[in-house]
């Protein structure tokens, strides 16, 4: 999880770099007038202001893009729409609930076995990597991260990661932003139609810009030790949704058995 604080933190120490800089010009131009060295000085004193007008009308761009009230209110609204939707059945499912029923019972069986054929780790790390491979094989998501929930310090720490970009996704806590809301209720959420500026801000899956996100918490004992954050181009269905719940509670045995707990 990235924070809007640290793009903050940047304006900010550009615009004081950007204001120092200013003052030295403006320093060396008056010095350059007292010597009579300089016999354009009105034009590089409009283009000294410019450039700074510049600078300051980027610093309040950045400043109003990384405004985490509003950012947090959209995707409040996203998250309510996508629950919405979440709780409304389909209206195949709603027609042929018998005859839907075991065949989709079956299709998740055999998506979750074949996620899971192969997968032998020695530690977290291993069962994140090779798990989110195969999740991306049968699923189609193009990136993902696995955070385990440490013991000691409670915070959900990235361990597992496919196709990620240079940026390293950070850890998170209980209820803190869209993983930790999913992790605080056990329960996977859906974001799509996803804003620009996520990526920079609140996930830790980089440049790519999947349009779909799902956070998917893994539970053993009705306790969240896992969560999955996986991004794809296209709109996960109810049979994706299914087969992410499946592999989330066998996965939830596996990871038990490697923490011990």
């Amino acid at each position: 999880m990235f924070n809007l604080f640290k793009y903050r933190k940047l304006g900010i120490i550009i615009l004081i770099v950007m204001i120092i800089s200013f003052l030295l010009s403006l320093v060396t131009l008056w010095n350059s007038l007292l010597a009579n060295e300089t016999h354009q000085e009105g034009w590089i004193a409009l283009f000294i202001v410019l450039l700074f007008g510049s600078g300051i009308s980027l610093f309040l761009i950045l400043h109003t893009l990384t405004n985490l009230e509003k950012f947090d209110l959209y995707v409040q609204r996203l998250l309510e729409n996508e629950k919405t939707l979440m709780e409304v059945p389909d209206k195949d499912e709603k027609e042929n609930p018998e005859n839907e029923a075991s065949t989709d019972i079956n299709d998740v069986e055999k998506s979750v076995k074949k996620i899971l054929t192969g997968i032998d780790p020695k530690s977290t790390a291993e069962l994140g990597d090779q798990l989110l491979r195969n999740l991306s094989k049968e699923l189609d998501f193009v990136q993902g991260i696995m955070y385990i929930k440490e013991q000691k310090s409670k915070k959900f720490i990235p361990s597992g990661t496919y196709a990620l970009n240079s940026q390293e996704p950070e850890p998170f806590i209980i209820g803190d932003g869209i993983a930790g809301e999913a992790a605080e209720g056990k329960t996977m959420i859906r974001i799509t139609d996803i804003p620009e500026n996520y990526f920079n801000a609140s996930s830790g899956l980089g440049d790519s810009k999947p349009k779909h996100l799902l956070f998917v918490p893994v539970v053993y004992k009705n306790q969240c030790i896992a969560l999955i954050e996986a991004g794809s181009f296209k709109k996960p269905d109810r049979q994706t949704e299914k087969v992410l719940y499946g592999l989330s509670v066998e996965t939830g045995k596996t990871l038990h058995k490697l923490l011990n707990i």
